[in-house]
């Protein structure tokens, strides 16, 4: 599994613990509305982020909070079929491309 925060800086340097926090409850909410044929690739979203967050020493909490509500408590089954799905994520996020707006990233559409 490549090392998420290593990529994170690489692929957002820009991002801020403020900009992380707000998207991880963006990733939350989109989790909570989901279907349940989308709720792996939703929960995937939410441990990249919920990981990202170990980026800053104030993000480090929420982001371990996330991770044990989120993914820590399914079971093992659940667990490596969130993991598949985040490095199918992050091969999604690597064929995009991103601007910084000024206080988050965009996607270029």
């Amino acid at each position: 599994m490549i090392n998420i925060l290593e990529w994170h800086v690489k692929k957002f340097p820009l991002s801020t613990v403020d900009s992380q926090t707000q998207h991880l409850y963006q990733e939350i909410k989109e989790f909570e509305e989901a279907d349940e044929s989308h709720s792996i690739e939703e929960l995937a979203d939410i441990y990249i982020v919920a990981v990202s967050l170990h980026r800053w020493p104030e993000g480090k909490q929420l982001g371990d909070d996330a991770l044990d509500f989120y993914f820590e408590n399914f079971n093992p089954e659940w667990r490596a079929e969130i993991l598949k799905a985040v490095e199918d994520k992050i091969n999604v996020v690597n064929s995009r491309k991103y601007f910084w707006n000024g206080v988050d990233y965009d996607r270029k559409r």
